[in-house]
C-alpha cells in the first residue's frame, strides 16, 4: 500500500501510477493482498482503486475474489 498510496488513496482524485508503484504489484501476489485489506485500510483506501491499479499493471484476480470488502464480479 505504500508505493501505491496516491494510487489508491480514497476520493475523487486521478490515480497516479508511479514506476515504485507498478514494479511492486507486477511482483507481489495482489491476490493474498486483497484477501488482508481491513476495514481500517478502507478508512484511507479504496479497494476498487487497488483493483483498477492491479489491470491497469496487467495482472489479474480471480472473478469472484474479495478485494478488501468489494467482490470482483467482471
Amino acid at each position: 500500500m505504500e508505493k501505491c498510496e496516491k494510487a489508491i488513496q480514497k476520493g475523487d482524485h486521478p490515480i497516479i501510477m508511479t514506476d515504485a508503484c507498478e514494479y511492486k504489484v507486477k511482483n507481489t501476489d495482489m491476490t493474498c493482498v486483497c484477501h488482508i485489506i481491513t476495514a481500517e485500510d478502507e478508512e484511507a483506501i479504496d479497494p476498487i482503486k487497488v483493483i483498477y491499479v492491479v489491470y491497469a499493471c496487467k495482472k489479474q484476480l480471480p472473478k469472484g475474489e474479495k478485494c478488501g470488502s468489494k467482490y470482483l464480479i467482471t
